[in-house]
């Protein structure tokens, strides 16, 4: 019964953002790695923000029937929609070489651990416990998006952990709700989907510009990090995040193949304001980047506005539900610290520190180093759109995430490299993108020299 709810848990909403993606990408551009990740991903949190809106307007229960219907009336009109929801998107061949069979098997002997850790052990960390699997219990067990969470002898939360977006729980909830009884490693099952569909991204979208070796190599440099392992076997939700930048910046570097994957793209960028509170912020660099997208693709200013309207009017279709919930009910806005808590303070130790768990910690080996090398050796191909994109992105997500470090009293996080760090998590797959794409550039003008 448990491998039939993980199998139906995950396989509804990945058939729901299939047929999405289907009908988005008519031309077929995408690959197989990229379509699969990017309909998980987007298919579940679509999913789980229709169970929201139907559970707080018209009392639908978070019970198997309840997750059947969703997936019923998002499933039957896109597969009418879609007029060949069975299309078999472009097949990516892996050469079968020692060196790549040999890289297959390390890749693997570094994920199976994680996987029985995530799959076998019980959460205890703060976050985790708190604010994804007890909630999550919680959903399960009143059958509603409840504001009044246990704490522990007698104490309540209704406030801190209720402000969190809830597709998290929901999507575990889910799980539990098709097993019929709440289990822990059933309901961490989408934390390790999460970092398999980094892995997918990264090889999808490199191997379309280079040879897939190169998109080995990129996995290779992505499960060797410390921290996103730690992540992916301790049920966090920031690789989900990351997962959905690495589509949403990915998809934006390739949108000259196709206007189909701007439209993806915005999709998705829609859809982000609803994994994580801090997800929202992460819409300033996004719609900054794609500005410059469009100055250089589009020679119309009307053109333009267009598009960016587009992306406006796509973004407002879940930030707007989600923000008028949260001011309906009291809920802060904020992440660590309401906003009307936050204080404008100089806190420069924050640079220091960022230095230190950047360079000389181990949470992600050599990259940060390989990568600014990388950035200035091939200084002179960053003009190229399928680079200069996505590192024009890490470049305004980081300088806004540090600001805020900086300049507020969220300082304390970054000092406690909690919020630090997970910040740079997030955009660690595109650094390993960026990198790997930089190491090919720097390879084939050694071999021209």
């Amino acid at each position: 019964m448990i491998l039939f709810s993980a199998i139906l848990g995950t396989v509804l909403p990945l058939i729901v953002g299939w047929l999405g993606v289907c009908i988005l990408d008519k031309k077929q551009v995408l690959g197989m790695p990229e379509k699969i990740a990017i309909s998980y991903l987007g298919g579940s949190i679509l999913s789980m923000f229709v169970v929201f809106l139907l559970n707080i307007s018209v009392g639908l229960p978070l019970s198997w029937w309840g997750y059947g219907v969703v997936y019923l009336v998002l499933i039957g009109p896109l597969a009418l929609i879609n007029k060949q929801p069975l299309r078999r998107p472009r097949h990516l061949r892996i050469p079968r070489t020692p060196l790549t069979i040999l890289l297959t098997l390390w890749i693997g002997l570094k994920i199976l651990p994680a996987s029985i850790s995530l799959l076998g052990t019980p959460v205890y960390y703060d976050d985790v416990f708190g604010n994804w699997n007890m909630r999550a219990r919680v959903f399960s067990e009143t059958q509603t998006i409840a504001h009044a969470l246990p704490l522990g002898n007698g104490a309540i939360d209704s406030i801190s952990l209720t402000s969190y977006p809830p597709m998290v729980p929901l999507l575990k909830s889910s799980y539990s709700a098709f097993a019929g009884s709440f289990v822990e490693g059933l309901v961490n099952l989408p934390h390790i989907l999460w970092y398999l569909c980094i892995l997918l991204l990264l090889y999808g979208f490199i191997v379309r510009r280079t040879k897939p070796i190169w998109g080995l190599i990129a996995i290779y440099i992505f499960t060797a990090l410390p921290l996103p392992l730690v992540h992916a076997s301790a049920a966090y939700a920031d690789l989900l995040v990351a997962a959905l930048l690495l589509a949403i910046v990915g998809l934006l570097s390739r949108s000259k193949e196709h206007p189909s994957l701007l439209t993806i793209s915005s999709v998705l960028t829609s859809l982000l304001v609803f994994t994580k509170n801090e997800a929202i912020l992460l819409y300033v660099p996004i719609l900054v980047v794609i500005s410059i997208l469009l100055s250089v693709s589009q020679p119309s200013s009307v053109s333009r506005l267009r598009a960016i309207s587009y992306q406006l009017t796509a973004i407002s279709f879940i930030t707007l539900p989600w923000l008028l919930y949260k001011w309906f009910h009291g809920l802060p806005f904020g992440n660590a610290k309401t906003i009307s808590d936050l204080e404008i303070l100089w806190q420069p130790e924050v640079l220091r520190v960022f230095a230190i768990n950047t360079f000389l910690e181990g949470n992600w080996n050599l990259l940060p180093l390989l990568f600014v090398c990388l950035v200035i050796l091939n200084i002179k191909k960053l003009r190229q759109v399928h680079i200069l994109i996505p590192l024009l992105f890490v470049l305004f997500a980081l300088s806004e995430q540090l600001g805020i470090f900086v300049f507020t009293g969220l300082s304390a996080e970054a000092m406690k490299q909690t919020g630090l760090a997970r910040g740079i998590l997030q955009l660690i797959p595109i650094v390993v993108l960026i990198s790997v794409l930089l190491m090919d550039q720097s390879k084939k003008l050694s071999a021209v020299s």
